[in-house]
């Protein structure tokens, strides 16, 4: 085994020493004042970020291989049985970690030193948008207020407590002043002459500000790199989310390493609304792309405008992960993800214990739990590893250092709790008042509403449980719609389940609801408050999104045939007249002489069975 893991360990521990090297330099630069040779120490910290990513992926993936775990304890486990080199090159390289760490804070707080010469420099920083070197030597987002959202907290005789995080304006202001860049002034301009902020972080239990991702991983944010680089999607090691982003864009989550992928698609072409999908036997076209293997859907998404539809598998002994595009027409293709180029951003904080949920589902896994695109930034639901795990990250999109993390609590009225552990489920957003919200679904199955305006990086803010919609359930997923009716476009949210089929939610009524007081108390087991929702029957549904204006894409198991199929339900009916066995479909059923059925029946079973693929058997009006 040690020749296996040991020469990973030693290309680590040699990248470190580089990199410990180069910090040495720094320090030197800024004591004799040569801001100017800041630059290209900045460009070769960059460069360092790909070869660290790259080797600690690679030493990572060689512990999987060895049958153990992935992170702190694994990697342990992993060089422990790997022999005594391996052991003490592991011991060295978490050594210089931890040296690399008290080396960048040093020059963190010498940079701190320059504020007095620069903060008239402030504003000109903030504006710009880059990326914060804070006193401790770690990367801050600026702009953040530390509120705590004051009537989020719950306190007195609640079952958990808030932690405070409220601060004065100037005290909060002087404690996020920590200067990025070391700037000089020529003339009336500002020039910036170097721009570096270094994060290293061994492994170990205390640490709240390491990376999620590989045993120990180490992470360079430089001006021109931040927290999001190039790199080759080879590095995704598992799918447990999927969105559609802007453009040819589509972003994957990563439980395992904690990273959310953004992978560029190529230039498909537009398809009008209309195109219909009757797969209903999808199981052998998607094994076949894995090789017959044995496979779980994770997640699928419709790729907007094309007709494209993108099913996130994992499959094996291993759980490999794989993407494959599915089209109308029944053709399959597998994505390569060890070719295609993506940027990615590390999600902080993310949980780190080996904890499995009922013996079997990592809490890692729950990472991320949903994801969503919405003007220029991704929202990110799931846990982290921090003491209030319910968590919702917003970053912007093209990745940045920019990433805002605000932990959640909400009321949870079938289990009379304040819960601050288990994450939003599924969500969605929408608009009243002039404002937008987030709407989110929590298992079993209360419904919360949240002020955009509220995710603020480090905030802990309470959600507005408006509704119950049911116990005993997990929900799968929430789009947008709209509907027209009678003329009038009206605006839906589709929260799909697991256990209890789908609601069509009007957002008119989330409004009202909204306005009302939350809920607060007690509603027992069985009981639908808040909410009016339309029962729509999907059961079965695993994944659903918008396909076009006038329908949905629906990835299911035909309970009654026990069958992988992927098909388009129209957004009017929201069921396929083909599911049913019914009166109508008997051959000596006829429309003729009976006026309701020719009027209010015939016309859209005709549209059905069209879209349907059955158009040969559509009943004569006489």
């Amino acid at each position: 085994m040690s020749a296996t893991l040991l020469p990973h360990l030693l290309a680590e521990k040699s990248c470190v020493e580089e990199f410990l090297d180069l910090l040495g330099q720094e320090e030197q630069a800024m004591q004799e004042g040569l801001f100017a040779d800041l630059t290209p120490l900045t460009a070769r910290k960059a460069a360092l970020l790909d070869r660290m990513t790259a080797l600690d992926r690679t030493r990572e993936s060689a512990q999987v291989a060895m049958g153990f775990e992935p992170g702190r304890a694994g990697a342990d486990a992993a060089a422990t049985a790997a022999g005594a080199a391996a052991q003490e090159a592991w011991a060295a390289l978490l050594q210089l970690a931890e040296s690399a760490k008290t080396g960048n804070r040093r020059n963190g707080a010498m940079v701190h030193g320059h504020l007095d010469f620069t903060r008239n420099a402030l504003h000109y920083l903030q504006a710009a948008a880059l990326p914060f070197y804070g006193p401790d030597g770690i990367r801050k987002a600026e702009g953040r207020d530390g509120n705590a959202a004051g009537a989020g907290c719950s306190r007195g005789g609640g079952p958990r407590h808030c932690r405070h995080w409220h601060q004065s304006g100037p005290a909060r202001r002087a404690n996020d002043a920590a200067l990025v860049l070391l700037v000089h002034q020529v003339g009336e301009r500002l020039v910036p002459t170097g721009a570096t902020s270094v994060r290293l972080a061994s492994r170990n239990a205390t640490s709240t500000t390491e990376p999620a991702g590989a045993s120990m991983r180490i992470l360079i944010a430089a001006t021109a790199a931040g927290l999001s680089f190039a790199a080759s999607a080879a590095g995704v090691q598992s799918v447990s989310r999927l969105a559609a982003g802007p453009g040819n864009v589509l972003f994957i989550a990563d439980w395992k390493t904690a990273r959310v992928h953004a992978l560029t698609l190529p230039n498909a072409p537009q398809k009008p609304a209309g195109t219909a999908f009757n797969i209903l036997d999808l199981e052998p076209l998607l094994s076949k792309q894995v090789g017959g293997k044995k496979f779980t859907v994770e997640d699928m998404v419709a790729r907007p405008g094309t007709g494209e539809v993108y099913i996130a598998l994992s499959h094996g002994a291993a759980k490999t992960p794989a993407l494959v595009v599915v089209t109308s027409d029944r053709k399959t293709r597998r994505i390569d993800l060890k070719s295609a180029k993506t940027t990615s951003i590390a999600l902080r904080d993310a949980p780190t214990t080996g904890y499995r949920f009922w013996k079997d589902t990592p809490e890692r896994s729950y990472t991320v739990t949903d994801m969503k695109y919405r003007d220029g930034a991704l929202y990110v639901a799931g846990l982290s590893n921090q003491e209030f795990a319910s968590t919702l990250r917003r970053a912007r999109y093209p990745f940045d250092a920019q990433q805002s993390v605000t932990s959640v609590e909400i009321y949870h009225t079938g289990h009379n709790l304040i819960e601050t552990r288990a994450p939003i489920r599924a969500m969605s957003f929408a608009s009243w008042g002039g404002k937008p919200y987030l709407v989110a679904a929590y298992t079993c199955t209360p419904i919360v509403t949240i002020p955009l305006e509220d995710l603020k990086d480090g905030a802990h803010i309470r959600g507005k449980t408006i509704a119950e919609l049911g116990y005993g359930n997990t929900p799968a997923g929430m789009i947008a719609y709209t509907k027209t009716e009678q003329g009038k476009t009206q605006e839906y949210l589709m929260l799909l389940n697991f256990e209890r089929g789908a609601s069509a939610i009007p957002v008119s009524q989330v409004e009202a609801a909204s306005v009302r007081p939350g809920i607060e108390t007690l509603v027992p087991f069985g009981q639908i408050t808040g909410l009016e929702a339309t029962s729509v029957p999907l059961a079965g549904t695993m994944r659903l999104d918008n396909l076009d204006d006038q329908s949905f894409i629906v990835l299911r198991r035909r309970l009654e045939k026990d069958a992988l199929q992927l098909v388009t339900i129209s957004k009017e009916l929201s069921f396929r007249l083909t599911d049913f066995i019914s009166e109508y479909a008997f051959q000596e059923y006829g429309f003729k002489g009976d006026p309701f059925q020719l009027k209010n029946i015939k016309p859209r079973q005709d549209m059905m069975l069209t879209h349907e693929g059955f158009a040969d058997q559509i009943k004569p009006a006489q």
